[in-house]
């Protein structure tokens, strides 16, 4: 969302970084945005179904397993970790 200034930060500095890209781009990872600038009532009821009434959200899907919750703050570090863990 245009008001979320953590999902702003996260993506100009994790999320869009030359190393997430890559590492995204190496595992077969897509990196999709649901934007709630403006109310949606799909995006409300997926975030509702992570117990969830605000954004940021960020849902890895990992293959043959269930979806993880990342972090609402999230560093370059943290992502390559969680990749990691769940998707080698």
């Amino acid at each position: 969302a245009d008001w979320c200034i953590t999902c702003k930060v996260n993506e100009q500095i994790v999320l869009q970084s030359e190393k997430i890209q890559a590492l995204f781009k190496e595992n077969g990872i897509y990196y999709l945005v649901a934007d709630w600038t403006n109310y949606s009532a799909n995006i409300t009821t997926y975030l509702e179904g992570f117990e969830r009434s605000g954004v940021p959200l960020y849902v890895l899907y990992p293959p043959g397993k269930d979806p993880v919750l990342l972090p609402q703050i999230l560093t370059q570090e943290k992502v390559n970790a969680i990749i990691s863990d769940y998707i080698k």
